[in-house]
This record gives C-alpha cells, structure tokens and sequence, in this order.
C-alpha cells in the first residue's frame, strides 16, 4: 500500500483529523522523507508518527471487515 493513491489518502484523512484531535510535539505533521517511510517513519514528530502508525491498523482493520 505504500506510495499508492490510497496511502497517500489515508495520510490526508489522518491530518486532517490529527489537526483537531491529537497533542503532537514542536515537529507537528511534517512528513518524514519518503526514503524513510519503508522504516516506518511517516513524520518527523514521534508522536504523530506513532499516532498514524496506529491510524494505520485502524485502516486495515476496517477494510478486513
């Protein structure tokens, strides 16, 4: 899923709804390299980053069921 259309549509959502509802550090939603997102690194801030980490799950989760 990675670098398609719909990862990318996924990040938007979660930004979206992380604007409002999440605390984040200094770093806020500014993406990771795109060379650092294999390792699972998505944000610079680590909080955002764990935070869609877990948004992720979520994701798949939802399209399972």
């Amino acid at each position: 899923m990675l670098f398609t259309k719909e990862f990318y549509d996924a990040m938007e959502s979660f930004e979206k709804y992380a604007k409002k509802n999440l605390r984040m550090g200094t770093m806020g939603l500014k993406r990771a390299e795109q060379d650092s997102w294999r390792k699972k690194n998505y944000y610079h801030d680590g909080l955002a980053n764990e935070a869609f980490k877990m948004f992720l799950v979520g994701y798949s989760l939802g399209k399972v069921v």
